[in-house]
C-alpha cells in the first residue's frame, strides 16, 4: 500500500494513503478506505484492515471523521476509539480532530479536499484538519488555531503544519456567483481568488496557509506537498477528475 508521509518529526506517524495496493475494484480502483462513495462494504473493510496492520493501528484506538465540510473541530481521546470505524455515520461529527492521548490514531478522508496536519510538540498535541472549499471559507484552519490557543494554552509559533496532496487552482473553477460570494468574504479569501481568461480560480491551500500566517505561525513552521490529485490522478483519487471515485485517508498518530 502506498503512503505519502510527513516526516519532519520522529515521534510522530503523518502520512496520506494513495490510490494504490487496495482491493477495490473499478471506479474505487484500487484503495478506497470510505464508505459513503458506494464502494463495495467487505472491499473497504480489506483496505482499512491492511492500513491498520501496516502502521500497528488497532480498530479500538482508530477515531476517524464523520465529516461535513463544516468548521468543527473535536478533541479525543481512547473514549472515542473506534468511531468511524465500521460505517460513515458512526465517525465523530466534525471536520477536524485532535488529541493528546499517545494510544489513538486519528483519521480523515478526502480526494481533492486539503488534507492538514498538526502536530505541538511542546504540549504533546497532535492533529488533522479536513480543508475542503465549504470548510475553509468557514476559516476552518484559523478556528483550528484560536481552539488551541483557547483551550489548550498554545502559541501559534509552537505548532507546525503540513499541507498533503490536493487538488491545484488550476483545476478549481469556480462561477462568478462564488466569486462575488468570496468577495464579500474579506481580504484574506479575495486573495486566493485568481482570474485569466475570463475563468475564475479558487487556491484553497492558499487561503489555509493565509490564514495560519495571520494567526502569527511562522512560515517556517508550515510545509506545502506539490502533489496535485487531478494531475496525478494514477496515484490519487480525484473527485473534480472522475466524478465517482474513491478516497485516500489522511491519519496521524503518535509513534
Amino acid at each position: 500500500m502506498g503512503y505519502i508521509a510527513w516526516q519532519q518529526f520522529s515521534k510522530i506517524d503523518a502520512f496520506t494513503t494513495t490510490r494504490d495496493d487496495g482491493f477495490s475494484k473499478a471506479p474505487f480502483l484500487s484503495n478506497n478506505l470510505a464508505f459513503h462513495v458506494g464502494d463495495d462494504y467487505e472491499d473497504v473493510l480489506k483496505n482499512r484492515q491492511k492500513l491498520m496492520k501496516e502502521h500497528d493501528i488497532q480498530k479500538d484506538h482508530f477515531v476517524i471523521v464523520y465529516q461535513s465540510h463544516s468548521d468543527v473541530m473535536e478533541k479525543v481521546d481512547a473514549s472515542f476509539g473506534g468511531a468511524g470505524s465500521d460505517t460513515f455515520e458512526s465517525g465523530v461529527k466534525a471536520d477536524a480532530l485532535y488529541t493528546k492521548d499517545h494510544s489513538v490514531a486519528l483519521g480523515i478522508f478526502h480526494a481533492d479536499c486539503v488534507p492538514i496536519f498538526f502536530y505541538v510538540p511542546k504540549h504533546d498535541i497532535i492533529g488533522v484538519i479536513h480543508a475542503g472549499a465549504p470548510g475553509t471559507l468557514k476559516s476552518i484552519t484559523e478556528k483550528v488555531v484560536k481552539k488551541l490557543m483557547d483551550n489548550e494554552g498554545v502559541e501559534p509559533q509552537d505548532i507546525y503544519f503540513h499541507f498533503g496532496p490536493s487538488l491545484c487552482f488550476a483545476h478549481r473553477l469556480i462561477d462568478l456567483a462564488k466569486r462575488n460570494e468570496i468577495l464579500r468574504l474579506g481580504d484574506d479569501f479575495i486573495k486566493g481568488l485568481k482570474e485569466t481568461d475570463d475563468k475564475i480560480f479558487l487556491d484553497i491551500p492558499l487561503i489555509n496557509y493565509i490564514q495560519l500566517r495571520k494567526l502569527g505561525v511562522p512560515p517556517q513552521n508550515i510545509s506545502l506537498s506539490d502533489a496535485c490529485t487531478f494531475e496525478e490522478n494514477q496515484t490519487f483519487f480525484s473527485a473534480e477528475k472522475e466524478k465517482k471515485t474513491g478516497r485516500m485517508m489522511s491519519v496521524i498518530k503518535f509513534r
